[in-house]
């Protein structure tokens, strides 16, 4: 939810911008507050047309944390107040996302606001993902450790709004998913926050599953919107968590079982434009299944304890119809004597 225009120029009776120049002097305003608040009652008190509070208008500059902690200590009622958009104090400082203090002083103090969202039912944890995205795109150094820690703190505190949607039918997760799109594979932090989502995700989508551990492989062949299919995002993960791709979860299944049945396949098909405008097919082996084999070739030759199938098997019964055909011929030439069927043991030897 982007704010509009007459936010950053609102000039009514109350309005920031009469109040607090641009070239403000911060320290000289930190000691009136401090010394003389009883001299800016009236300004505690009003609120623009927009229905925000002083505290609202001040977050659309980039404020000193000094200055912020002692506004909400003066006016600590501010921090609940929702403007004509809905919007709270937290709310607008997710979405400006000049400071990742800005964003920790007001949730420290109210932390309730991240269960309140804007008119779209956008909650701060939307806004702030998709403020970062957008940036990120021309400046890869606005997320960095600070954001990626703000990004838990607001996790921690809301962990169902990694499965829920934003305005446009989005989760956190797919959000930064298309940032992976452009991407290299060393982005830490933009993988460090795409983990942790991940990983809320689980946890929401387990609850009151004992031995229910989370594992990013397992989680990600899952994920709708194949993931996996992002070759950055996919050699990200695949080089920090290789280790998974031999373990089973608590249902007892290999991430790659878990991605044959999501639709994955060894040969993926994606197209580009020739010179004369028309469409080609390419053909990629670089793919999530090739690559999952590569980490653990012993998978492909592992039963799925759940389906009682083995990789080849699910490949030509896929979820949805239609076996691929050529996930099947490549996984039988890795392991033939899987042809063979089902054993009394899960593995082939």
């Amino acid at each position: 939810s982007k704010m509009s225009s007459q936010d950053e120029t609102s000039d009514d009776s109350s309005g920031l911008v009469r109040i607090l120049p641009e070239d403000t002097d911060w320290s000289m305003l930190l000691n009136q507050l401090t010394d003389h608040p009883e001299r800016l009652t009236s300004i505690w008190q009003e609120k623009n047309r927009e229905n925000q509070t002083f505290l609202h208008q001040l977050l659309y500059r980039e404020v000193p944390k000094e200055v912020l902690q002692r506004v909400i200590e003066i006016a600590p009622d501010s921090l609940e107040v929702r403007d004509i958009a809905l919007k709270t104090p937290l709310f607008i400082a997710a979405w400006k996302a000049s400071s990742p203090d800005t964003v920790r002083v007001l949730f420290e103090a109210y932390p309730e606001a991240v269960f309140i969202p804007n008119e779209y039912y956008d909650y701060p944890l939307h806004i702030l993902i998709e403020s970062l995205t957008s940036q990120w795109i021309f400046d890869r150094d606005i997320l960095n450790e600070e954001w990626v820690q703000i990004i838990r703190l607001l996790l921690d505190s809301f962990p169902e709004c990694s499965v829920t949607s934003n305005r446009f039918g989005n989760n956190p997760f797919q959000q930064l998913l298309d940032v992976w799109e452009y991407a290299s594979p060393s982005a830490q932090n933009l993988g460090e926050a795409t983990y942790w989502v991940l990983r809320e995700r689980f946890e929401a989508q387990n609850i009151g599953i004992d031995d229910a551990v989370f594992l990013p492989l397992h989680a990600l062949a899952g994920e709708e919107h194949f993931p996996l299919e992002i070759k950055s995002l996919r050699k990200y993960f695949f080089e920090r968590y290789s280790e998974n791709a031999s373990v089973l979860d608590y249902n007892s299944r290999l991430p790659l079982h878990v991605a044959i049945e999501d639709g994955y396949k060894w040969i993926e098909r994606s197209y580009r434009f020739n010179p004369f405008g028309g469409r080609e097919d390419v053909l990629c082996e670089d793919s999530c299944i090739r690559d999952l084999f590569q980490l653990s070739p012993k998978a492909g030759k592992t039963r799925d304890i759940t389906t009682r199938l083995y990789p080849f098997m699910a490949a030509a019964i896929k979820r949805g119809g239609g076996a691929d055909l050529d996930t099947v011929f490549q996984l039988l030439k890795q392991h033939p004597y899987a042809a063979r069927g089902l054993c009394s043991t899960s593995t082939i030897s």
